[in-house]
């Protein structure tokens, strides 16, 4: 399904599909219109500098890359705040925005917090509106949203001070 610009794909029972698509409804409903890209091209590089994201070269503080796999060098306060440092870094080093199931693991893994099932810790971060869940069953792949974007920031800047 097209709403605008913005294109719905989802696959799974009935309620879970949607469940997806109101979110996505609400999402799509809530952001202006979007401008063409030579007027938005000025606004883009005032917004990038007026952010508090921290710089790569801070990133790699606290994160490590080794092929498909992010790792953290420093330990998060708890599993859910790895995870959302985890999908931060996948976001940020590898321009990876659907991180697998698989990628998180091996990383939370590297990072000596290893868990036995991620979808339980990612449907976690679903319900509070960090992430969302694409695919099914062993197919899924996870997605930050803004919010969450703006939470792994926060930890990211929290973690990065113990370390300076």
């Amino acid at each position: 399904m097209r709403i605008g610009d913005n294109l719905f794909e989802a696959e799974g029972n009935k309620e879970t599909v949607q469940a997806q698509f109101e979110m996505f409804k609400e999402l799509v409903l809530k952001v202006p219109s979007i401008k063409t890209p030579a007027e938005t091209a000025p606004q883009a590089h005032n917004r990038q500098s007026d952010q508090v994201s921290p710089p790569n070269e801070q990133l790699d503080k606290i994160m490590k890359v080794d092929g498909r796999i992010v790792s953290l060098t420093v330990a998060a306060e708890t599993t859910d705040d790895a995870v959302m440092l985890l999908m931060y870094g996948q976001k940020i080093h590898r321009n990876n925005d659907s991180v697998t199931g698989s990628e998180l693991m091996d990383g939370l893994k590297v990072s000596g917090q290893a868990v036995e099932r991620i979808d339980r810790i990612m449907e976690k971060a679903s319900k509070g509106g960090f992430c969302i869940i694409l695919g099914h069953k062993r197919s899924k792949r996870y997605r930050l949203t803004n919010k969450g974007i703006s939470k792994a920031r926060e930890i990211a800047q929290d973690r990065i001070a113990l370390v300076a």
